[in-house]
């Protein structure tokens, strides 16, 4: 399986979307003690349910879960979620008023 994109070269928005995942699948664990199901993923995010997949797959290379397969709520946290991108990498542009 090839290697998601780094943290850094992603977008703000793909970012925070992958940490909003993270998010929803720690705090659900600690609420309920037990992970998420794909679809339950889907619907605490806003997501559709291939959207959270794709996220899953990412975090997944990332090393910050890992799933079982065949298993509906074989996903595991193993590892924390990467720094977030390097703002320096994608420039605004200055304020010409500035």
């Amino acid at each position: 399986m090839p290697r998601a994109k780094r943290p850094s070269r992603w977008k703000p928005l793909q970012y925070a979307n992958a940490e909003r995942v993270y998010r929803f699948i720690e705090s659900f664990v600690e609420t309920y003690q037990y992970p998420p199901t794909l679809n339950e993923v889907g619907e605490g995010c806003f997501m559709s349910r291939s959207t959270a997949m794709r996220y899953l797959d990412v975090l997944q290379a990332w090393g910050c879960l890992v799933r079982d397969a065949g298993v509906a709520r074989g996903i595991a946290l193993v590892g924390p979620l990467p720094p977030p991108p390097d703002e320096t990498l994608d420039p605004k542009p200055s304020d010409p008023a500035g």
